[in-house]
Parts: C-alpha cells; sequence; structure tokens
C-alpha cells in the first residue's frame, strides 16, 4: 500500500488522458509483447516527471490503486514521443507487473491525481495483475 500526504489535484479533462497501450516489438530476432505508457506532458511536469528519469508502477490491489512514481533505480527510463505532446515509456511483461487485457489493448486514464507518491489513479478494468 502506498501513501500520501497531500493530494494536489485531480483532473478529469478530455485531451489530459493516460495511456496504456498493448504493444509488439523485436527485440534480439524475438518477438516480445509489453505495455507503452504515454503521459501528457503538462501532467508530467506537474508530477515533476522529465525526461530521462526513471519511472515505476506501483500496485495497490487493496485499495485498487496505481501510482505511476519516479524512482531513483531500476524502473524505465522516460522518454518523449514524436508529436512531443507525451512522454512515455515501454516495458516487457514481468512478474507481479500488470498488463492489458487482450481484447482492449489500451487503457485510458481519464482521471487521477497527483499526489507526492506520483500520479495515482484506479485500477482500470482493462488492466490485469500478472502474478
Amino acid at each position: 500500500m502506498f501513501h500520501s500526504t497531500s493530494a494536489r489535484r485531480t483532473h478529469n479533462r478530455a485531451g489530459n488522458t493516460i495511456k496504456l497501450e498493448n504493444i509488439t516489438f523485436a527485440r534480439n530476432n524475438t518477438k516480445k509483447n509489453g505495455i507503452s505508457l504515454k503521459i501528457p506532458v503538462s501532467i508530467a511536469n506537474q508530477a515533476k516527471i522529465i525526461i530521462g528519469d526513471r519511472i515505476d508502477i506501483l500496485i495497490d490491489e487493496v485499495n485498487g490503486k496505481l501510482a505511476i512514481a519516479r524512482v531513483n533505480d531500476g524502473g524505465w527510463k522516460v522518454g518523449r514521443t514524436k508529436s512531443g505532446s507525451y512522454l512515455r515509456t515501454q516495458y516487457t511483461g514481468f512478474s507481479g507487473g500488470i498488463a492489458i487485457s487482450p481484447e482492449k489493448k489500451t487503457a485510458i486514464i481519464p482521471r487521477f491525481t497527483i499526489t507526492d507518491v506520483g500520479i495515482v489513479f484506479d485500477f482500470p478494468e482493462s488492466l490485469i495483475v500478472k502474478a
């Protein structure tokens, strides 16, 4: 379980949505499945996430919440999309992580709160926790 002492702001506006998408990419002549995480630059700035930072997705199954948090070690490096409107990272599946249900392919996160933990949001129905 993660805790926060102060919620800064709750968002619920069109165009300011966080996106999680199933992706397939080739690495070492092998196809790998993974997830692409896209955060609007304006939201990333408010959460103090910049290009080059490392982020992780924290899971609180008890309360049904996820958090995108900056980390010093581990996690995934943040880059920018070609359009420049989103910061993004992508990763392959891992034990104890999350996945998007195959029939959905995309999870849109329209409502979230920026706290001192990071960007916190309710667990979308289209996400599943991998053992």
